[in-house]
């Protein structure tokens, strides 16, 4: 696979995501919480720098995106951690969440946004929706790597 190949698959594989977290919060309802919104920021931005990528030669862009996508799958699992109890949660200036229930962590984790993303009904083979874009995130990775090492 050359250069161009491995970007295509990566902002397409990347819009692809995006687009079915779109249809799951407009076309299902699935409310997302703030950490799966700022999950998206990222994921966008690795969108466009592949499509700039396609254009213009270089590794800056491909390297911006590669570490675009890292983020993303970064807040995924962050995410997915905090579902999980796995990481230790701290509110600014406040003392550790981790003497909560998982459903008041949660609340206060995410103050905006029902959490859908991480409710039980999200789960889809032990994973929730935050685990399985930081999945694909890391598996669009690979892509954005290939693409470096082509530039």
């Amino acid at each position: 696979m050359n250069r161009a190949g491995a970007l295509a698959l990566a902002s397409f594989g990347g819009a692809a995501v995006l687009t079915a977290l779109l249809f799951l919060e407009f076309g299902l309802g699935r409310e997302p919480c703030r950490i799966c919104l700022w999950q998206r920021w990222p994921l966008t931005a690795s969108i466009f720098l592949g499509l700039a990528a396609l254009m213009l030669p270089g590794r800056l862009l491909p390297g911006l995106g590669l570490g675009a996508m890292l983020l993303t799958a970064l807040l995924g699992a962050y995410n997915w951690g905090a579902a999980q109890s796995f990481v230790q949660l701290r509110e600014c200036g406040s003392a550790p969440l981790a003497g909560l229930s998982t459903d008041d962590r949660m609340d206060r984790l995410l103050r905006n946004g029902s959490g859908d993303c991480v409710d039980g009904g999200a789960l889809l083979l032990g994973l929730t929706l935050p685990g399985w874009v930081a999945l694909a995130a890391l598996a669009l990775s690979v892509f954005w790597l290939w693409a470096l090492r082509r530039a």
